[in-house]
């Protein structure tokens, strides 16, 4: 009976037969779980959009229109204040009526000069906080109302004038994985400056010229430094547009390193950790908590970079930081007059 076993030739032939068939399987399997997790991302992002963009719907269908009192707002109707923070998140506030009258009430005061109702009109606000996870692809966009009196003071949970260490009487978490959230502002035709272009006016939402026809908020009111001597203001908005950038959450976060350090004027970078951004000139991508528009990605190299863009302010980035990008989405509302 003759035998006849593998020759040491046959082995390395059938186990390099078997490494390359497996670099290949394996290869398959991790494209395909990145597919997987860029679908995944893309579906929960506009899961959580349609969620956030209903909301803000509500919200804004019930606000409560600006009524000047010696050139300021009337307290006792609506207020907008919104502030941006160093990342370009902004916090955004405004007063909407209450349609549940059931929580109409007066004030526990014994002295009757002051009791005042509550509950009318609520005061809400919208931001973006830290999330468990410390990464920007963590964070998370909370609502809370509060009471508003009669006179337009801000009361707590316990029927207590706002102060510090109060609570709100809701606290709602919206979504998770928010990158961004923006608020710019289209302020009437009376109180504002237009510039002039080649072929008539020239608008943008989020320009920085204080001479265009769209003014960003700057901390607690309108920028009004428009000009030397221009007195404070305090427009009612035409419209206001919500921009949100959101991931997913941060399993599923599209994130990356940056490869070398970046100067805060550097318009070119390379980046590894992500094998497919979009093309398209103007996509926006985060770099610590600096956005930066790009006019392509090829090759892991970012290349045509503008600097410090949704109110992000431009900055050196050292110590191969995280990159993150998500899912663009915006809402245009006009507001009550």
């Amino acid at each position: 009976m003759n035998t006849r076993a593998f020759t040491i030739i046959e082995l390395i032939v059938s186990i390099g037969i078997f490494v390359v068939s497996a670099t290949l399987m394996f290869g398959a399997l991790f494209g395909a779980t990145d597919i997987f997790r860029k679908g995944e991302a893309a579906r929960q992002a506009g899961d959580e959009a349609t969620a956030v963009i209903a909301a803000l719907q509500e919200d804004f269908s019930r606000a409560v229109p600006i009524r000047l009192r010696d050139g300021k707002p009337a307290p006792e109707w609506g207020r907008l204040y919104a502030r941006a923070q160093g990342d370009g998140n902004c916090i955004l506030s405004f007063v909407i009526e209450n349609p549940d009258r059931s929580q109409v009430r007066w004030i526990n005061e014994s002295d009757p000069v002051k009791k005042r109702l509550l509950g009318v009109r609520s005061w809400v606000v919208w931001e973006v906080v830290a999330g468990a996870g410390g990464t920007p692809a963590d964070a998370e966009l909370w609502r809370e109302e509060w009471d508003l009196s009669e006179d337009g003071q801000i009361y707590d949970s316990a029927g207590n004038p706002q102060g510090a260490g109060s609570t709100p009487r809701k606290d709602e978490l919206v979504t998770r994985g928010c990158l961004h959230f923006g608020v710019w502002a289209e302020v009437a035709q009376a109180h504002r400056l237009v510039k002039a272009g080649g072929n008539g006016p020239e608008f943008a939402w989020e320009s920085r010229d204080p001479n265009e026809e769209v003014i960003p908020f700057v901390n607690d009111d309108f920028d009004t430094n428009r000009t030397a001597g221009t007195p404070p203001f305090y427009p009612q908005p035409d419209a206001l547009r919500v921009s949100i950038v959101l991931t997913g959450g941060g399993r599923f976060a599209t994130r990356g390193t940056l490869i070398d350090n970046l100067g805060a004027t550097d318009t070119d970078a390379r980046i590894s950790g992500i094998k497919a951004l979009p093309t398209t000139s103007g996509s926006l991508l985060r770099i610590g908590n600096e956005w930066v528009r790009y006019d392509d990605f090829r090759g892991g190299k970012i290349s045509g970079m503008q600097r410090g863009a949704l109110r992000s302010t431009a900055s050196g980035h050292t110590g191969r930081p995280a990159v993150f990008a998500g899912q663009p989405f915006s809402l245009v509302v006009a507001l009550p007059r």
